[in-house]
């Protein structure tokens, strides 16, 4: 029987080839310049010139090269052995420097030995952690005495609720201090809803807004800055719209609630 980290690593490693070859990420595009980086993200950042980011999950490395090419000295880290390969094929045909840690969370302070200005993760992250105070722990590791650590999520309130959700009849589906383990099997993903796919199960679990700020600040870490935002990254809900920054929100005079969330943080 495979533990959860082993199941989840074999849906992100089957997701990676699917989400490299998506309408969502535009690989191509990214090759020839484009962005990834959000307004919202690139504003938390600020100018990333001459710093030392480390970019925990960073997937198959997307926004740590956009990051690079902003002129940071970069290091992405992801659990899927799919999404490290990518990255470093990537970055290579691109010409662009960066390092990529093939390890969980938990086990990279065992590889990797380096103090960062910045520590960054974002949008779908926590979701995939089961221990946050032993992740915000790995967080505070990794930061330099005053540096600084940004995330960008998806809204704990917004995970819990019924995708299926009418605009106007919002329900709840689970439960928002619910700490067990949430085994899901579904069909495609958020960058490629028809996909089939071969590894369905996986595993994810809630946090709430208290368990996510009580772990860093017990970590060491001082929050400077927290925002709500009434928008997703993808379309959580059918009747969500895309606005021209390329966030999904629901329409004007709709009911609002917030989907994405973001902190600050600096370490003591």
């Amino acid at each position: 029987m495979k533990n959860s980290t082993d199941t989840n690593r074999d849906f992100w490693n089957e997701l990676t080839e699917i989400h490299c070859r998506s309408k969502f990420y535009c690989l191509e595009e990214f090759k020839q310049g484009r962005q990834t980086l959000h307004d919202l993200e690139l504003e938390l950042l600020g100018n990333v010139e001459s710093k030392s980011i480390l970019h925990l999950q960073c997937h198959f490395g997307l926004d740590t090269l956009s990051l690079a090419r902003l002129g940071a000295t970069v290091t992405g880290a992801d659990f899927s052995d799919n999404s490290i390969a990518a990255a470093r094929q990537l970055a290579q045909e691109i010409g662009v420097p960066a390092e990529f840690v093939c390890a969980d969370v938990y086990s990279l302070p065992e590889l990797l030995e380096k103090k960062f200005d910045i520590v960054f993760t974002s949008l779908g992250v926590l979701c995939w952690l089961r221990d946050l105070p032993a992740w915000a722990k790995v967080v505070s590791h990794f930061l330099k005495v005053g540096g600084t650590f940004v995330l960008v999520e998806d809204h704990p309130l917004a995970f819990i609720m019924d995708e299926k959700s009418e605009q106007d009849n919002l329900r709840i589906s689970y439960d928002y201090f619910d700490k067990s383990t949430l085994s899901l099997s579904d069909e495609g993903s958020y960058a490629d809803p028809n996909a089939v796919l071969e590894h369905k199960l996986h595993h994810e679990w809630t946090h709430s807004l208290d368990e996510i700020f009580s772990s860093l600040i017990d970590a060491g870490m001082r929050i400077e800055s927290f925002h709500e935002y009434p928008f997703a990254m993808f379309q959580r809900f059918d009747w969500l719209i895309k606005n021209e920054k390329g966030w999904w929100q629901p329409v004007d005079g709709a009911l609002k609630v917030p989907m994405l969330f973001s902190l600050k943080c600096s370490k003591k």
